[in-house]
């Protein structure tokens, strides 16, 4: 529960911090040493932001990602207080950035979405800019897709070189840091600076109701005591699922066992504890797709999610969401698996809804693993070029600080659990995700194109990953070495 007591922390440093910046008087929090977990405040290092006074500069920082679903949260913009939680909390925050070092936060939002080749709108405005040595942008957040393509074109600065930014802090997210830290260099990462990550992390709801209808009580005690599993979740969406009209064919007239879409098959992969690609003992990435753990749960996923009285994968039908959320809600599956951001479509729901962590491979699994969506992923980076990295840095960090203070508490407590978890349960199993995520290199870079071949398989309803791995894999040992040697690359 680290996390949970972090947040709390967090909270009580709002509640003193945040009266400061609303009362309009001109001046930034108090700047004393604060701990970064008061938990442990009298053990633990203080920290103190510099200081400095920077004449007004203007510090412009891009937005874009997946326009095309909605996938392009912007977590800097927010132009007056209106009453609204997280706007108001992103004002504040900008605020309190801007009067500490007497600087303008401003922000640039594209639209457009990532292509095939992983070069959107994001991709390039920051590679015009850099390549025409303009500082055009402080910083960024952009689709993951195009984050590995800006660094392996060397645009992006490597953020643990910067001055002042120190990625071991809280309000950076330590497993994103480890998670992708090749060869002890960071291009990009995420953290309390933006909540994009939080929201699209893939989770299972299920519906309350259908699980009391059927007696099925142990869903949150099974998560508790380390006993959620495939097997478990997979019992139970048979148990439930019914041609609840009698027609003799499954449709969205009916009741499934769980709604499904393409990409939870890599959540499928991930919740075993294994990635793509991992780093090795020397910080680099290494191929690791196929393992034993592996295939057997793409052999069972597949049987599960293939099983069309069982399970409904909305996406062979449509991509609209409209129809699996009102299936949902009106209690016609007893699972969705989705994002995290799906929540905010239940908040009208009548019956009420719980939320879950993947299951685990097996009981033997130490912990559970939750998947960042790769294609939904937004991540925090820097242009190459800056025209002060002092500044930069300082800004930067002071950006990320205040997120934690003032930012992580709203979202976490107002946002999350008030306006979305319907019980205390739900609120514990967030942390549980939220602080089991996974960040898969091997999907972010496209290795071996592997996230696809998978996605493929349930396109095609064919259960044939060791063939697709075979025909991929020199390709992706290929990748990977392209992508240690540019991280080794001293120059």
């Amino acid at each position: 529960m680290e996390l949970f007591k972090r947040i709390l922390a967090a909270m009580l440093c709002a509640a003193m911090t945040l009266p400061l910046i609303a009362c309009g008087n001109g001046e930034a929090p108090e700047t004393a040493p604060v701990s970064t977990d008061t938990a442990d405040a009298d053990t633990e290092p203080a920290y103190t932001l510099p200081e400095a006074d920077w004449d007004g500069h203007n510090f412009h920082i891009l937005v874009h990602g997946n326009s095309e679903s909605g996938w392009d949260k912007n977590d800097f913009h927010a132009e007056e207080l209106t009453g609204e939680l997280m706007n108001d909390a992103v004002f504040e925050r900008n605020a309190a950035v801007e009067e500490r070092y007497n600087v303008d936060i401003t922000d640039e939002k594209l639209s457009g979405n990532i292509d095939g080749n992983s070069m959107g709108p994001g991709y390039q405005a920051i590679s015009t800019s850099v390549l025409a040595g303009d500082a055009a942008y402080g910083a960024a957040t952009v689709g993951g897709y195009d984050a590995c393509t800006l660094v392996l074109g060397d645009f992006l600065a490597e953020m643990s070189s910067m001055p002042h930014i120190d990625l071991s802090q809280s309000w950076w997210d330590q497993n994103a840091v480890s998670d992708m830290k090749i060869a002890g260099k960071t291009y990009f990462t995420t953290g309390a600076v933006s909540t994009a990550i939080n929201d699209c992390t893939i989770a299972v709801f299920f519906n309350q109701q259908v699980a009391t209808d059927f007696g099925i009580t142990d869903l949150y005690s099974s998560v508790q005591e380390g006993t959620w599993t495939f097997e478990k979740m997979w019992e139970y969406a048979k148990l439930v699922a019914a041609d609840t009209n009698g027609d003799g064919q499954m449709t969205t007239d009916d009741r499934f066992g769980s709604i499904t879409w393409d990409d939870t098959v890599m959540a499928a992969v991930n919740s075993t504890g294994v990635k793509c690609a991992t780093l090795n003992s020397e910080g680099l990435l290494e191929l690791t797709l196929y393992t034993e753990s592996v295939v057997d749960v793409l052999d069972r996923y597949t049987d599960f999610a293939f099983d069309k009285n069982v399970s409904y994968n909305y996406q062979r039908d449509s991509y609209d969401i409209t129809t699996p959320v009102s299936m949902f809600k009106n209690g016609q599956s007893l699972y969705y698996l989705q994002l995290l951001n799906l929540a905010a479509s239940f908040r009208d729901m009548e019956a009420d809804f719980g939320i879950l962590p993947y299951p685990k491979y097996d009981e033997s699994q130490q912990k559970y693993h939750s998947t960042v969506g790769s294609w939904h992923s937004m991540f925090f980076c820097v242009p190459g070029v800056m025209d002060n990295a002092d500044r930069s840095g300082m800004i930067i960090e002071a950006l990320a600080y205040y997120s934690e203070q003032i930012v992580t508490p709203v979202y976490y407590d107002q946002v999350l659990n008030y306006k979305y978890m319907r019980d205390e349960e739900s609120i514990a199993m967030l942390d549980i995700i939220l602080s089991s995520r996974v960040f898969d290199l091997g999907w972010f870079y496209k290795v071996g194109n592997y996230f696809a071949e998978v996605l493929y398989m349930i396109y095609e309803y064919t259960d044939n990953f060791t063939s697709r791995y075979e025909k991929a894999e020199q390709m992706a040992l290929g990748q990977l070495e392209e992508i240690n040697a540019k991280f080794l690359d001293e120059n």
